[in-house]
């Protein structure tokens, strides 16, 4: 059985591979639905995550994961946050696996609705706002991706189920009928919230980086 890191943008549906894999036996938190429940002691995790980005002093997070993992011979851990720093958990766990998980850019970037009035990071003002923030999420996505086994889009969790999760238990070494875990996927009512952005948006390239 693997060490799988699973890492994503908010909204991306990154607790469902951790729930997948846990039903399959692997070691995890027992709150996986969301960054927040999966830290539990949020506050020395994001310590720990302000420490190796912004003073780039790794030493805590490691500390802190091999406490989380407690020698542990597998295991599936998640927090949105480790998408940032793929190269030192690979460092430190020898043979570890990294799932990204993914939803279309524009969907990420606005919150509930379809227009640009209500969206992450203090809101959208205009298309060349949308643009910008795209860039952002565009060169952070990109370097994760260079360092990902499996890419997982939820659009492909949602819709097209069972080869997804195939995907995710052949990376775990798993064999098992994908259709025991159909239960925990559930589709989002906000899919598709930033279509009507979508052409306008075809220019950026983790647009078709990540085959949308």
């Amino acid at each position: 059985m693997e060490k799988i890191f699973i890492g994503g943008w908010s909204g991306t549906g990154s607790r469902l591979p951790p729930t997948i894999l846990r039903r399959a036996g692997y070691f995890g938190e027992e709150n996986v639905t969301s960054t927040m429940d999966y830290c539990g002691n949020i506050s020395g995790f994001h310590k720990c995550f302000r420490m190796a980005i912004k003073e780039n002093n790794l030493t805590p997070m490691k500390e802190f994961l091999d406490k989380r993992l407690q020698d542990r011979d597998s295991w599936s851990l998640k927090a949105g946050h480790f998408m940032c720093i793929v190269p030192a958990l690979k460092k430190w766990y020898p043979g570890s696996k990294f799932i990204l998980t993914v939803r279309h850019p524009v969907d990420c970037l606005i919150k509930q609705g379809s227009n640009t009035e209500n969206c992450v990071w203090g809101g959208v003002k205009d298309r060349y706002d949308l643009d910008a923030k795209l860039e952002y999420y565009e060169s952070v996505t990109l370097e994760a991706l260079k360092h990902t086994d499996l890419l997982v889009r939820l659009e492909d969790l949602c819709f097209k189920p069972i080869e997804t999760i195939s995907q995710i238990l052949e990376l775990a070494d798993i064999d098992d009928d994908p259709k025991n875990y159909l239960d925990i996927i559930e589709v989002p009512a906000s899919i598709g919230r930033g279509k009507a952005f979508y052409n306008a948006t075809r220019h950026h390239a983790i647009i078709g980086a990540l085959g949308y």
